[in-house]
Parts: C-alpha cells; sequence; structure tokens
C-alpha cells in the first residue's frame, strides 16, 4: 500500500500602506529549476490565485 502525505499551509501578506496592484500567486506540490513547477504531469497539483493588493497601515498591537 502506498502511504499518502497530507500538507496545508497558510499564507498570510501584509502590503505596504498604498499598495493596490493585483499579484499572481502560485501554489503547486512540486518545484521545477527552485521555482513552483506550472504545468507538473499525473495527479501533481498546481493552481495559482489572482489577488488584489488592498494596502493598508499596520498599527503594533502592543
Amino acid at each position: 500500500m502506498a502511504s499518502i502525505r497530507v500538507a496545508f499551509g497558510n499564507v498570510q501578506l501584509i502590503p505596504p500602506e498604498n499598495a493596490m496592484e493585483t499579484i499572481t500567486i502560485h501554489f503547486g506540490e512540486k518545484l521545477k529549476d527552485g521555482r513552483v513547477d506550472r504545468q507538473p504531469q499525473g495527479t501533481v497539483r498546481y493552481n495559482l490565485a489572482k489577488v488584489t493588493l488592498q494596502g493598508v497601515e499596520v498599527k503594533n498591537a502592543h
């Protein structure tokens, strides 16, 4: 029986104030030349997300 490994993660982006551009974030299970492989073979997963930054002032809570 093949072993199954599962991993989950979270990403938090804190854009600089007034950052309003759209960025693309690539997620994938496989690297190619130190980057996420955007065309993996078989059942290896890849996806991307386009996010519009809404820069806000970050205040220290302490």
